[in-house]
């Protein structure tokens, strides 16, 4: 990548260029982002996600990064969401193409253009709403302390905490047995550690809740969970917001997430 400009500094990163992170090395730096499919049997990957995944990764990504994967069976968006939540759907992901890099997202690609497709994809879409409807009718949804007639606050509940936090190190576990060469934390826009994390959300009183500190700890534990229990090559990224409310609230801004980073500064 060339530049004109005499004040631009001479390492200037190609888009093209090989990325080392840890012990993977990527071809390029071109990321695909995680895309809910809703087709998922169970926690199991599909013909839908093989067939997903494999689109993408031939138009030549460097990373491909599977949809939000749930490590509890309630701690999925819908019903129709992957999950690492039990041994068994770990071979289920192992069918996900090869020619790139995978990416397992723990917390969390369409068809081809035309009138054809369109269509496919608005009969598929119907299909999958009408199945969701069913599935959702007995489906509760848990946050750690917002209240509302929409969820059931599990507040100070340090077990259930302890239990989580389990859960995200086991399904890590599941996603090195099953072939994944990186793992994605999911922590933003609203999932269980951007919970935590969000002075807009949490009201907990206990060591979980108040401070920058506290509301940073249940997040920073479930790192420290996670990487004690993967190879030390193999790369453990998170996202996580910018900021949280509207721009003139200024109690959530990236200054915030720097308490996150690794001590001495390396890839996580």
């Amino acid at each position: 990548m060339a530049t004109s400009n005499p004040s631009v500094s001479e390492k200037v990163v190609a888009l093209f260029e090989p990325l080392t992170i840890r012990g993977v090395t990527l071809r390029n730096r071109i990321f695909m982002s995680p895309m809910c499919q809703y087709s998922s049997e169970d926690g199991f990957a599909t013909d839908w996600h093989l067939v997903h995944l494999g689109s993408r990764a031939v138009g030549g990504a460097a990373l491909i990064t599977v949809e939000a994967t749930g490590v509890t069976p309630e701690g999925r968006i819908t019903p129709g969401c992957l999950g690492l939540y039990k041994t068994s759907t770990s071979p289920s992901f192992r069918r996900s193409p090869s020619s790139s890099i995978r990416a397992a997202r723990s917390g969390h690609s369409t068809g081809p253009r035309g009138p054809q497709g369109q269509h496919a994809r608005a009969s598929r879409r119907r299909r999958i709403h009408s199945d969701l409807r069913r599935r959702l009718a007995n489906y509760r949804a848990l946050a750690d302390s917002v209240s509302s007639h929409r969820w059931h606050p599990a507040r100070d509940d340090h077990r259930r905490d302890r239990a989580r936090s389990e859960a995200q190190a086991k399904a890590a576990q599941r996603a090195v047995k099953a072939g994944f060469k990186v793992i994605e934390i999911h922590a933003a826009h609203g999932y269980l550690l951007n919970e935590f994390m969000s002075p807009l959300s949490n009201t907990r009183t206990d060591s979980y809740g108040g401070s920058l500190e506290n509301r940073l700890r249940f997040t920073i534990e479930t790192i420290k969970a996670m990487r004690g229990v993967i190879p030390a090559e193999m790369p453990l990224m998170m996202k996580i917001s910018r900021s949280i409310g509207p721009r003139a609230d200024s109690r959530w801004r990236i200054r915030c997430s720097s308490p996150l980073r690794p001590r001495p500064p390396v890839s996580i």
